[in-house]
């Protein structure tokens, strides 16, 4: 939301120093620190519901939750668009929130690739998308709700409409965060500093700063294990992969 990138642009070291990451790892201690946000929260739902939490950010199982369960709740609460952050060159409030999917594959050693692609292309249809998510509502309950990633099929769901338009704008803003090797000591350093600036008070900067060589260690040793580099230097292009350059990605596969 801060403009701020996890990866240098060749991949070869993380980002999570820079300015515009300080700033944003500084809000997210500060909401806990300075405003006072429960630390860990058992569950939502419940807390929700009891009144002992007014407002969260929740995901797909809540709200199915809220719907279905929380009857006396009925009509008492609402879904909006994820917080975020104003631009102050373009007005624009960035709402970019990460997000987990799935995805289908075939394997590359298939004997019958064309009738795999032929079953995934009518497996993601919007018809068939769209009857699926109500033959479970159909025939197992409300609670069977379909969460699918075909934008069409999703406006045929049984959510009131105010909803959907409040996901549909919101999955405009949906960005995964990227893969690389050693992106997982990427990830644990993040919390780990995290963990450091809310529970010991320690200063962002230090805690990011000590972050990154831990990090840049691991990319490191793995960009060598992977054959990317040799000795500190680099042996062949590394892409960060991202929702950004996917058709770049796609375009590339050898299809012979």
């Amino acid at each position: 939301q801060f403009g701020g990138d996890l990866y240098s642009p060749d991949g070869m070291q993380t980002a999570i120093n820079s300015e515009e990451t300080l700033k944003g790892i500084t809000l997210m201690s500060e909401l806990f620190t300075l405003y006072n946000v429960p630390k860990y929260v058992g569950s939502f739902y419940n807390q929700f519901r009891y009144g002992l939490l007014p407002i969260g950010i929740s995901d797909l199982s809540t709200y199915i939750l809220l719907d279905t369960a929380a009857v006396e709740l009925d009509g008492l609460w609402g879904m909006d668009l994820h917080p975020g952050v104003l631009d102050t060159d373009t007005g624009e409030i960035n709402r970019y929130s990460s997000v987990g999917a799935q995805a289908s594959m075939i394997m590359s050693d298939t004997k019958y690739p064309e009738e795999s692609w032929d079953f995934l292309k009518w497996w993601m249809s919007t018809d068939v998308q769209s009857d699926f998510a109500f033959l479970l509502q159909s025939t197992y309950g409300q609670a069977y709700f379909w969460n699918t990633a075909n934008l069409d099929a999703f406006e045929t769901l049984s959510m009131p409409r105010e909803y959907k338009n409040i996901v549909l704008e919101q999955w405009e803003y949906a960005i995964e965060a990227s893969r690389i090797p050693g992106a997982y000591m990427v990830e644990r350093e993040i919390s780990n500093a995290w963990t450091k600036i809310v529970f010991d008070a320690t200063n962002p900067r230090q805690a990011l700063d000590e972050a990154v060589r831990i990090s840049n260690r691991e990319i490191i040793y793995k960009m060598a294990e992977f054959g990317y580099t040799y000795q500190g230097e680099i042996l062949k292009e590394y892409i960060v992969p991202s929702i950004y350059n996917i058709d770049q990605w796609l375009t590339e596969v050898d299809h012979d």
